[in-house]
């Protein structure tokens, strides 16, 4: 799907995975301090794994990793880590596990825009599969925004293994239909922020490349 000169597509082939792979590195190795082979696990080759990416004017700027989880008995990265409350949700309901968001350094408005679509396209797959709940680890600042304008809701906390950050992160679970139409209502508003239709100026060209 194309909005202007963000479009977000499915990861399909290799080449195109391992470009994903290394700007996460860059990126979290500049946010986080993260080394590169850190920030892949063994649930990036799960085959219930579908990863998209988000690309500006080409470029690739961002990406999103989710699975598909039809029963517990499915590969879960927030299951490895929240047993008790994601096993919970996928014994009761199928359930997209969202993970390993990120977004290479843009403008504050860009990139807001590209974190919302990457999001709503992860729900969006979800739903194609039929699946009724969504799940998400986040960093605690992000709880109340998700909270109050995406309808997402905290289950519990747990420190995730790989993370520097000794803070642990909240899992919030949110209804696939009710989060997507928030989530496409602040994307929508978001990408009418940026300049779409106009040449970008250098913070939005100047994609992070450490």
């Amino acid at each position: 799907m194309t909005d202007g000169p963000l479009q977000f597509v499915r990861v399909q082939d290799g080449a195109q995975f391992r470009e994903l792979l290394d700007l996460r590195a860059r990126t979290w190795r500049r946010k986080y301090g993260i080394s590169g082979h850190e920030v892949t696990d063994e649930f990036d080759f799960r085959p219930n794994a579908v990863h998209i990416a988000a690309l500006l004017r080409g470029k690739m700027v961002g990406g999103i990793r989710c699975h598909v989880c039809p029963t517990k008995m499915a590969a879960s990265p927030s299951a490895a880590v929240f047993e008790d409350e994601a096993s919970c949700v996928l014994h009761c309901a199928a359930a997209v596990d969202i993970s390993q968001p990120f977004c290479a350094r843009l403008g504050r408005e860009i990139s807001h825009a590209v974190r919302l679509g990457l999001l709503r396209h992860a729900v969006a797959t979800g739903a194609r599969y039929g699946v009724h709940a969504a799940l998400m680890a986040v960093e605690p600042y992000r709880v109340i925004s998700y909270g109050t304008k995406l309808g997402f809701l905290p289950m519990g906390e747990r420190r995730l293994p790989m993370w520097p950050d000794p803070k642990p992160r909240p899992l919030l679970i949110a209804p696939c239909s009710a989060c997507a139409e928030a989530i496409e209502a602040e994307y929508r508003s978001a990408v009418q922020t940026i300049p779409l239709g106009l040449p970008l100026d250098r913070r939005y060209a100047a994609v992070a490349a450490e």
